[in-house]
């Protein structure tokens, strides 16, 4: 998931259901932007285009999110684990789009999704301060830290998150 629309910036979850209505999933995204890429590009389909032409007549920009990894929950929730605001463009035949970081290193992480392992807020927030910090070497190695608060302890992420209804498919 690499576009939603911005609510509440530390307790992100969209409905499953809802693909191009507030979220887009370029396809073959592995978290580059939080990694080294500048840019994210892609053909755009029409209902894409549309998604992200919704607020276009506004005066004010729309805000678009870009969050990784996707985790779902069990009512069929999709919840980013970290966050950051981004540029959308779209190019003048209407047939690309691309996401750029608005504040390239300045990540939010979804604070929903540490409720089990971290029960009080005043722990949650404690967290927040941690892996929100600059003090990670690599997003990899602050992806590891989350995974290691959450209790995950797989080096894999296919591993971590699973499609509704597949086998090992996590229910927290």
């Amino acid at each position: 998931m690499s576009c939603i629309e911005e609510e509440d910036l530390r307790s992100r979850q969209v409905n499953s259901d809802a693909f191009n209505k507030q979220y887009l999933a370029p396809k073959a995204d592995q978290g580059g932007l939080f990694k080294d890429a500048t840019e994210i590009s892609w053909i755009i389909s029409k209902k894409e285009l549309k998604f992200l032409q919704r607020y276009s007549t506004e005066k004010e920009q729309p805000s678009y999110l870009y969050g990784y990894p996707i985790f779902r929950d069990k009512s069929g929730f999709l919840l980013p684990l970290f966050m950051s605001e981004v540029d959308v463009d779209i190019d003048s035949k209407e047939t690309k789009a691309a996401l750029r970081l608005i504040h390239p290193g300045n990540l939010q992480v979804n604070l929903h999704l540490f409720g089990n392992t971290h029960p009080s807020l005043v722990e949650r927030f404690d967290l927040q301060d941690v892996l929100e910090s600059i003090e990670f070497g690599s997003f990899d190695d602050r992806l590891k830290a989350a995974f290691e608060e959450r209790q995950e302890f797989s080096n894999k992420i296919d591993e971590l998150i699973t499609s509704k209804g597949k086998e090992g498919w996590k229910k927290w």
